[in-house]
């Protein structure tokens, strides 16, 4: 399971299902993707959606694209494991 939860493991694949979550819920302009929409692609359910990424792959996103979120719901950054 990642930090964020959702089941995906570390992989390269599984990285970037989370960041193509992210940049679909986080980063489309006035007209994100709808969970349902998202749930229904990646056969997932609405609330697997976002639990699959986090503050950390908001961040990757924002850090590869060059510019911040466009959402209001946007998670706060990201803290340090304390494990």
């Amino acid at each position: 399971m990642t930090e964020a939860g959702g089941g995906f493991g570390g992989g390269v694949a599984d990285r970037a299902i989370r960041h193509l979550l992210a940049y679909g819920c986080e980063f489309h302009g006035d007209r994100p993707y709808k969970l349902d929409a998202l749930a229904q692609a990646s056969g997932m359910t609405p609330s697997g959606i976002r639990a699959a990424y986090g503050s950390t792959e908001i961040d990757n996103v924002a850090r590869e694209i060059g510019r911040r979120t466009d959402s209001r719901r946007a998670r706060p950054p990201a803290t340090p494991d304390r494990s």
